[in-house]
């Protein structure tokens, strides 16, 4: 899976509207420092951006 499958599921689950999921995805990937990962697979990325992700993903779940 790519990294911005991970935030498009997150957003869905919280009923982001579609309208805004690609906005809100780009701009999150900005914010944690993953916006030139934004075409590389999960499996690709060091364990500290594994973690960024995953926290960052938490954060969002958080903040909606």
């Amino acid at each position: 899976m790519y990294a911005p499958n991970h935030e498009i599921l997150y957003f869905v689950q919280q009923g982001v509207p579609t309208s805004d999921i690609l906005k809100e995805m780009d701009q999150f990937l900005d914010d944690i420092g993953l916006g030139e990962k934004r075409n590389s697979k999960v499996e690709t990325l060091s364990g500290g951006m594994k973690r960024k992700l995953s926290v960052a993903i938490g954060s969002v779940l958080y903040k909606i």
